[in-house]
């Protein structure tokens, strides 16, 4: 009977093997596969390349666990790196005895779970660095009140599936989970540093009133004035980096499952679906990757400096008159 260990490695060296059975795929073709997620993940770090005999050891992990040479650990660049590779989930694979489960908020099914995911994001908040995210719309910590409380109007009043009381109670629970972010993303006691990422493409939505934005301008354009006053004093160690659609392409199929998403540091990432749903892990492999990601964006966008982005602010201003 062959000996078995359940491992990290071994378990990913088991998706490996299945995955290469069921694509007809070689070691080799996996490690360039491997390769390129990690040059989109890192572009900026110098880790050796994962070559065709380390994707032999991971899958001996497996299959001969006594065998010399077979993989006993797994680096968390690699765990960042396989599983785009290779299309498959990380938390199905390791599941909950390697891996924090990724915790899910339903505004819908849980409306008292906001206060939990608030403390959370303040216990990491407290010793944070730098907070760093993504999103097809701005954050409610960079929104006026009434520009937030317009456009969650607008965002919830299009779901068609549901009912006026569910309408009314996502109202209540974004508007109140927006204005203590707001708060305290304001608060002078504030020590993190905050970089927000977002596509040109969705920020000029606001200045033209389209989609979920189409209410009044008077609105929108105290909102792109209070936007511009915010990044420009660095008082409030506020960030706003814009990218032209072309320039993320290279990223864009990780951008494309989700609205929004952000890490605190290297030790808490979240993500919120289309639907409203917000999922946040402590993993250090899923954070890692996703802080990749984020800091692709940022590599890749044009407009980043300060005064740069105040100025296309100010240009909008100019065509909102």
């Amino acid at each position: 009977m062959k000996q078995s260990i359940d491992t990290p490695a071994a378990r990913i060296g088991c998706e490996i093997h299945r995955i290469c059975s069921q694509e007809n795929l070689s070691y080799k073709e996996v490690a360039e596969r491997c390769n390129e997620s990690l040059k989109v993940l890192f572009p900026a770090q110098r880790f050796g390349p994962i070559r065709e005999e380390r994707i032999a050891r991971l899958v001996e992990a497996w299959q001969n666990p006594a065998a010399r040479g077979v993989a006993k650990h797994i680096e968390d660049y690699e765990l960042a790196a396989i599983p785009p590779a290779l299309r498959f989930s990380l938390d199905e694979v390791l599941g909950s005895s390697f891996r924090h489960h990724a915790l899910v908020w339903d505004p819908l099914g849980d409306p008292h779970y906001s206060e939990n995911v608030l403390k959370l994001l303040k216990q990491h908040g407290d010793r944070a660095r730098e907070l760093v995210g993504w999103a097809e719309f701005l954050p409610c910590s960079m929104e006026t009140p009434e520009f937030m409380r317009a456009h969650h109007d607008r965002m919830f009043r299009g779901q068609l599936t549901l009912s006026v009381r569910e309408w009314r109670q996502l109202m209540q629970q974004y508007n109140e989970f927006g204005d203590r972010r707001r708060q305290l993303a304001l608060s002078p006691e504030r020590k993190w540093y905050m970089k927000q990422l977002m596509r040109v493409s969705d920020l000029e939505l606001i200045v033209f009133g389209v989609a979920d934005y189409s209410f009044d301008k008077a609105l929108r354009r105290t909102q792109i004035q209070h936007l511009a006053d915010l990044i420009v004093k660095p008082e409030n160690k506020m960030e706003l980096i814009l990218a032209e659609d072309a320039e993320i392409r290279p990223i864009e199929k990780h951008l494309r499952d989700f609205d929004s998403q952000f890490c605190i540091d290297e030790r808490l990432t979240v993500w919120r679906s289309h639907g409203g749903r917000m999922t946040w892990s402590e993993d250090v492999g899923l954070v890692a990757q996703h802080r990749a990601i984020l800091q692709e964006f940022e590599r890749l966008s044009s407009c980043k400096h300060a005064q740069a982005v105040h100025d296309r602010l100010v240009c909008y201003l100019q065509e909102m008159r």
